[in-house]
């Protein structure tokens, strides 16, 4: 009598990285540290990329060389992406308001803004 091993694949948690993040994996955003990371530009965002990667979680920051967070905002919800965007932010004088324009503009993400100096660690979420 044979036996057949039963093997179950389980899916990685996924980074994608768009623009130019210096950490990921930095305390304030508290992703896993054995999560695959995906990096991306801007110009690489549309359905077919979104789910070949099929990101858990999107991060980016506030403005890039290229972009800026409303435009990666866009792009993600044009691409049909419905998950987490986590934006890591300098301190603003009122975070708040720039959350809520984005979460009117895209109303598919949740979007976060994270704070790059993560000793306050300042975590900003409207949903």
């Amino acid at each position: 009598m044979s036996k057949t091993a039963e093997f179950t694949v389980e899916k990685l948690f996924t980074i994608l990285s768009v623009g130019e993040v210096r950490d990921v994996h930095q305390p304030s955003l508290n992703l896993p540290n054995n999560a695959l990371l995906t990096k991306a530009n801007i110009g690489d965002i549309d359905s077919r990329f979104i789910a070949k990667v099929q990101p858990n979680i999107v991060v980016s920051c506030l403005v890039c060389r290229d972009f800026d967070f409303l435009e990666l905002a866009q792009a993600l919800q044009i691409a049909n992406y419905q998950g987490e965007l986590s934006i890591i932010v300098p301190e603003l004088p009122n975070p708040g308001i720039v959350l809520a324009e984005a979460t009117t503009a895209c109303p598919d993400l949740r979007i976060t803004f994270i704070s790059e100096n993560p000793a306050p660690n300042r975590l900003i979420n409207l949903h």
